[in-house]
């Protein structure tokens, strides 16, 4: 069996977790849940263990259980339930959603003789490795792993900076699904637009800066409305400068939906807008998926020279990239695309090809299983 190891089952921003589990090795696959999710978007189609309940959450387990002061008791629990499930269940090979994750198991599964494959995400090198209480301890877990997929060449430099071994890291974004009609669509004149932005309101995602953006587009076409998919703590401070700024009409803040509202969303969506940066505590961007799906519906997408992000947004070939805080850059490229059909259909058609090239959730899977085929060949190859 497969084994998926994730912190949460069920946030609407990780469809692609979803994804793995039910597709990697469909009814070959166990999954093991460290804390439960109290509002789950979706479900696996698989058996899930919870190690622990939501009433956990507040110890931030990912970080917790690789302390060296982790308790005692906390840690036999933890390792006892794991071992059976791992054994119950005859688990070949770990696939562990974040590194945080894959961290709190290493050494159980090394003990196991059970391989480790880590799926890291931006967090994941970044922030937490600044903000973990033992950073060594976990840099040192990080190069037990047997394998670690990073979903972009940037972050590739970053895991290699910790002293992982080259060739135990494989630079494999997540993909996505590019629908059959999105080739055909062609960007018209409207009486009015829609631009979107989609992701967690958290600081790495520059929700302040995405507004102050908006308001300079709104200066210039007035046309135009902004809407925001996503939830997080930047909810409040978003709706003040909304209301600070006279833009409360014109910018709606959904809230967290299903992907197949986002999906919808985007069909509908003439602009895409995403300005990452370099959060205050250290936390970067991995290769959004949201710009990924943008892309393949043919949405002109305007986002930063972030992370992974330039990886697949070439500027002025199928988007337009900004300094990470140029709002006016971002302001102008926007406005640049709403007032010219034509430019909006041809970065948009190239942006579904650039999908189509290299993102899509076929070579993503493909590309995974070739990893997890090393250690169940009879079953992944």
């Amino acid at each position: 069996m497969l084994g998926v190891i994730v912190l949460t089952i069920g946030r609407s921003s990780e469809t692609y977790i979803a994804r793995h589990i039910d597709h990697l090795a469909p009814g070959h696959t166990a999954v093991c849940s460290l804390i439960r999710c109290e509002n789950p978007s979706w479900a696996p189609h698989a058996r899930v263990l919870e190690l622990f309940t939501s009433n956990y959450r507040a110890f931030n387990i990912a970080d917790r259980l690789v302390r060296m002061t982790t308790p005692a008791n906390v840690r036999k629990l933890h390792d006892v339930r794991l071992g059976f499930w791992l054994t119950k269940n005859r688990i070949r090979v770990v696939f562990c959603e974040y590194l945080q994750v894959a961290a709190t198991v290493v050494d159980l599964c090394r003990r196991l003789k059970i391989p480790v494959v880590g799926h890291a995400h931006g967090y994941d090198v970044t922030a937490h490795v600044r903000h973990t209480a033992d950073a060594d301890g976990y840099i040192g877990k990080l190069r037990l792993m047997d394998e670690i997929v990073v979903v972009s060449h940037d972050m590739k430099e970053k895991v290699l900076g910790f002293g992982v071994a080259a060739d135990k890291i494989h630079v494999i974004p997540c993909g996505t699904v590019v629908s059959a009609s999105t080739e055909a669509r062609t960007h018209e004149q409207k009486a009015s637009y829609k631009a979107l932005a989609v992701g967690r309101l958290i600081a790495k995602k520059g929700p302040i800066l995405l507004l102050d953006a908006f308001r300079q587009i709104r200066q210039s076409i007035s046309n135009v409305e902004l809407f925001v998919i996503g939830d997080g703590e930047f909810r409040e401070p978003m709706r003040q400068y909304l209301l600070a700024t006279g833009l409360e009409s014109s910018v709606h803040l959904l809230g967290a939906l299903s992907n197949d509202d986002v999906r919808r969303h985007l069909r509908e969506t003439d602009l895409f807008l995403q300005h990452s940066i370099t959060a205050d505590n250290g936390d970067e961007e991995g290769l959004p998926v949201a710009i990924l799906e943008a892309m393949a519906e043919s949405v002109p997408v305007v986002a930063t020279k972030h992370a992974g992000i330039p990886e697949v947004v070439v500027d002025g070939e199928n988007g337009f990239l900004v300094t990470p805080g140029d709002t006016r850059g971002m302001a102008e490229r926007g406005i640049r695309l709403l007032r010219d059909d034509a430019l909006r259909s041809r970065l948009g058609h190239r942006a579904v090809h650039s999908i189509q090239d290299a993102f899509t959730v076929e070579q993503e899977l493909v590309r995974l299983r070739q990893i997890l085929a090393k250690y169940w060949p009879e079953h992944l190859q």
